[in-house]
């Protein structure tokens, strides 16, 4: 899993609700991350951790509501460089 560089887990039928932090350990090489059409709702300082070479995070439509605010929730994610929430419930700026 080490060399894993792309993973896409996208409904139907998956169902993801949360993503355990310490399930990256073995992804350190993930660059896109494809979560679309599942049910997270939150995205925290925790949620992207040991994600050092992710470059690429797909959350579209999810029940994303809270990111946590100041950056915090991709400082295990250095490289992002395109992050796409589109169709969550994501509020203002105060939020994000």
């Amino acid at each position: 899993m080490h060399s894993l560089k792309h993973l896409h887990i996208i409904s139907p039928p998956s169902q993801v609700e949360y993503v355990f932090p310490d399930g990256w350990e073995f992804c350190t090489s993930l660059s896109t991350l494809d979560l679309r059409h599942n049910r997270l709702q939150l995205l925290d300082g925790r949620t992207l951790r040991q994600l050092p070479s992710l470059t690429v995070l797909r959350l579209d439509d999810n029940r994303v509501s809270h990111v946590e605010p100041g950056g915090a929730a991709f400082d295990g994610a250095p490289k992002l460089e395109e992050l796409n929430l589109d169709g969550n419930q994501v509020g203002g700026d105060d939020e994000c």
